[in-house]
């Protein structure tokens, strides 16, 4: 795969990168189409609090198939970072488990933890906007 062998060429860098999967609250309907809830997948850096990256998933046309677009996405968000995290941390089982998969290639850490606090700010934060529209 050759955003793979890009990414395995990224700075390597001391950072924590947070991230999540997550329903978004408000449904997408595209033309002459069903609507749908979709997903964010969101990377915010755990010292700054920063949202570094962030991208919209639909779940079509399943769910499973969204989600087994999620290691791909990753890479390509990483590559557009710009380097290499020491460690990622998730809460979700699912997203440990995908990401998991990364980590012989890339050489992060995927830590699941209870709590991620940056990036929950950030999804209040988003949220908060969300409503206001």
């Amino acid at each position: 795969m050759q955003v793979l062998a890009q990414a395995q060429r990224l700075p390597k860098v001391t950072n924590k990168l947070e991230v999540a999967l997550f329903l978004m609250p408000a449904p997408v309907q595209e033309q002459g189409e069903r609507p749908y809830f979709p997903y964010n997948l969101l990377f915010v850096e755990s010292e700054s609090r920063m949202v570094v990256s962030t991208e919209v998933l639909a779940p079509l046309p399943s769910l499973e198939a969204m989600w087994a677009r999620v290691p791909l996405t990753v890479v390509q968000k990483l590559l557009e970072i710009g380097v290499m995290p020491q460690e990622i941390d998730v809460s979700s089982p699912q997203l440990q488990h995908l990401l998991g998969t990364l980590q012989p290639d890339l050489g992060f850490q995927v830590k699941r933890k209870r709590r991620l606090p940056a990036l929950d700010q950030a999804r209040r934060a988003m949220e908060r906007f969300m409503r206001q529209m």
